[in-house]
């Protein structure tokens, strides 16, 4: 294309500004596991992050560069293989991938710096884009996006952990107020039993004293009448009213 003319659409990711721009109703005749891979391809790519597949057979290890379709609509890749096996034979160096064929695709967890690659932005790389590296601002972008994505990441984890702690406190603090209801429980059933227990052995010893006190009287009574029968016989003998009486 030698007068690229740049256009704006709304795609499903937002808008980008590339040459010959891949219409939405293209992405959308799309199957969905093809389109996933795009997307992955697509984060990588912001994210300035190697993406590694298996194709032909054999394991690649890509820095992606440009996502778009070809002049049939099937979805390509273009990007600099950096390790891996080839049909070919060759070594390192740039590569154009059908998505369809790529198999246990995966972002590395390295990054790549793009210049490493120089890569020239805004040239017809694939007959038409869908996504590609533009520069320093890509790059940017992609650090800014990889920042962003730790710190949700990080704040989410934060309030997860958050809510954990809160959530413990709350049931170590009902667990407590359950243990000293319990408590409060037993204690006042113990201070029941003792009440009723104490009361029965004051009655028990009140009858006690009852008893103890009519059988007291009983013996008195009994003593003061032998005392009493013995007094009246000692009068009748010295009035000489008759002999003593004698116990038999």
């Amino acid at each position: 294309m030698s007068n690229p003319v740049w256009k704006r659409r709304k795609l499903r990711r937002g808008y980008y500004w590339r040459v010959r721009v891949v219409e939405e109703w293209e992405l959308d005749i799309q199957d969905d596991e093809t389109f996933q891979k795009i997307e992955l391809i697509y984060d990588a790519l912001e994210w300035s992050n190697f993406i590694i597949f298996e194709y032909d057979g054999r394991d690649r290890l890509v820095a992606p560069f440009v996502i778009g379709l070809s002049s049939d609509g099937n979805a390509l890749i273009r990007g600099y293989q950096v390790d891996g096996g080839s049909r070919s034979g060759k070594g390192a160096g740039w590569r154009v991938f059908q998505v369809k064929k790529i198999d246990n695709l995966d972002q590395d967890s390295d990054f790549f710096n793009p210049e490493d690659f120089h890569f020239q932005p805004g040239l017809p790389w694939i007959y038409k884009v869908f996504k590609e590296y533009s520069g320093e601002k890509a790059m940017s972008d992609g650090l800014d996006k990889c920042i962003q994505s730790a710190t949700q990441r990080g704040e989410a984890r934060t309030k997860v952990v958050s809510d954990l702690t809160d959530d413990l406190e709350k049931r170590i603090d009902d667990w407590f107020d359950s243990e000293v209801k319990k408590i409060d429980e037993l204690r006042e059933g113990l201070i029941s039993q003792l009440e009723a227990g104490y009361r029965m052995e004051i009655e028990r010893l009140e009858r006690l004293r009852s008893d103890f006190g009519e059988k007291r009287r009983q013996w008195f009574d009994a003593a003061m009448n032998e005392i009493f029968a013995d007094v009246q016989n000692d009068i009748k003998v010295c009035r000489g009213e008759g002999p003593p009486e004698v116990e038999v």
